[in-house]
């Protein structure tokens, strides 16, 4: 934990300490980094700063005391190419590292969470009371383990006192939920640097959402602006994100006509003009990127306001 925590605070900017001097010398680091680099590109798997900080751990703990015992219940005949490229890629490093590789790697491709127990264990006491006050307890699978990895992150940072400062800003509604957290957390005796919980805030705005997404179906976009509809990028790009949305278009002129004929037909309706009725959402342009925008914080404002009512 303390080689993880060396790397984590070093940002691999390497300086001439006397902890690098006496007890890295003999470990090329940044062969090791550009070596790792390129074999986790080759696997096209994601790689995190905790992540590398623990593999360039690793190399120092397999020399001093035969490392981890990584090797878990699965088929490892079935990722016998990640071992050949960690024999392609590694083949400057002994074999035993190169083992333990192929055994951490294997555990990241089932989504197994490497956190010791007790971090593991106050992460999900953390969710779970965050899912019971949040209103997510059929919350995806995929979510979770988001939201799992990033607090058990969190509170290894703030156990081991690796404080790292942020510029981070939270609105008044993203405040809401930080409250929720804080409470959680002193019910629980646990305690997390603020810059972290400000970063949990905005995985749970995402979780939220994506867990929301499904009470808005039907959407109708009402245009003032006549050349709308004649915007091929735009209707491409909401085809592209029709999976989660039905999107309608109109002028605005026909809702003006007779607003009764558009009752129930939509889970939301969205207009570029600001003053057409108090149930509709407004933009200020039709860029997809602001559609959807806005729709998200339409589901976010009313799982707050569901939320609040509980």
């Amino acid at each position: 934990k303390k080689l993880i925590k060396y790397f984590i605070k070093s940002d691999f900017s390497l300086n001439h300490s006397i902890f690098v001097t006496e007890l890295l010398q003999s470990y090329n680091i940044q062969k090791l980094l550009d070596d790792l680099y390129r074999l986790f590109k080759s696997i096209s798997m994601p790689i995190t700063h905790f992540i590398i900080s623990f593999l360039c751990s690793l190399i120092v703990c397999v020399k001093v005391f035969n490392g981890f015992n990584l090797k878990g219940e699965y088929d490892y005949d079935d990722y016998l190419e990640i071992q050949k490229f960690i024999k392609i890629y590694l083949k400057d490093w002994d074999s035993d590292y190169q083992n333990q590789i192929f055994y951490f790697i294997v555990r990241l491709k089932n989504n197994h969470v490497n956190f010791e127990p007790i971090i593991l264990d106050k992460a999900y006491k953390i969710i779970n009371e965050l899912k019971q006050q949040l209103d997510l307890q059929t919350l995806d699978k995929s979510l979770e383990l988001v939201l799992l990895k990033k607090i058990c992150f969190s509170i290894f940072k703030y156990e081991n006192h690796i404080l790292k400062i942020k510029n981070l800003h939270i609105n008044d509604k993203e405040r809401k939920i930080f409250d929720i957290l804080d409470k959680i957390l002193k019910k629980l005796e646990f305690d997390l640097f603020f810059c972290d919980k400000v970063s949990i805030i905005y995985i749970l705005k995402k979780v939220i959402i994506e867990h929301n997404q499904h009470k808005i179906k039907n959407v109708l976009l009402l245009f003032n602006e006549i050349i709308i509809l004649d915007d091929g990028y735009l209707k491409e790009n909401l085809n592209n994100i029709s999976n989660k949305f039905n999107f309608h278009i109109e002028p605005s002129f026909f809702y003006k006509l007779n607003p009764k004929n558009y009752n129930n037909k939509y889970d939301l309706i969205l207009s570029d003009e600001h003053n057409l009725s108090s149930t509709i959402g407004v933009l200020n342009n039709f860029s997809y990127v602001q559609i959807l925008e806005t729709i998200n914080n339409i589901i976010f404002e009313n799982s707050l306001k569901s939320i609040a009512n509980k």
